[in-house]
């Protein structure tokens, strides 16, 4: 048995192929219309691309900008009281990180104005002269004692060249 071409296969192969044709041609006629819109669309598409690249590097120094100033330059530390024995390490821890900031410890002494019940918390005032920049840093740096247990009062004067800081806080005892 032989290949038979009669006139209706060759009619019926004729469709078939028409047909696929027709078929190609519908596929590939969108295909070339969206491949010639992208081409047009590509240079807008590199040069948003572009812009993007340039503000990225902004942005990620306004970023690490942001995160550093959104730490608390606050320590976090845990409340310990100060043994009542012990109490002249404060004027040592406090002339100590005076020393530190370059700043003049004029005065510190108890203030029993402020008389608490128990004894379990004590008044402290001191007296401290410098820089602004050096007087915030002691303010951080006693706020990082563990038995410092907050601030009453901040008063700074600034009369003379020099500032003055006049802190009451409050220590935990034990």
């Amino acid at each position: 048995m032989g290949l038979v071409f009669t006139k209706s296969n060759i009619i019926f192969s004729a469709i078939c192929a028409g047909g696929l044709l027709v078929l190609i041609a519908i596929s590939i006629v969108p295909q070339a219309a969206s491949k010639r819109e992208l081409a047009r669309a590509l240079p807008a598409a590199r040069a948003a691309l572009d812009r993007q690249r340039q503000l990225q590097d902004i942005m990620t120094t306004l970023d690490k900008l942001a995160a550093k100033h959104q730490k608390s330059p606050l320590p976090v530390v845990t409340p310990k009281p100060l043994p009542f024995e012990e109490t002249g390490r404060l004027l040592d821890d406090l002339k100590a990180m005076a020393n530190d900031r370059g700043l003049t410890l004029r005065a510190i002494y108890p203030d029993l104005t402020h008389r608490r019940a128990d004894w379990r918390q004590l008044d402290v005032r001191t007296e401290l002269q410098g820089g602004l920049d050096a007087i915030r840093g002691f303010l951080i740096d006693c706020l990082g004692l563990p038995y410092v247990d907050g601030v009453e009062q901040v008063r700074i004067e600034s009369g003379n060249s020099v500032p003055t800081l006049a802190l009451t806080f409050v220590i935990n005892l034990s």
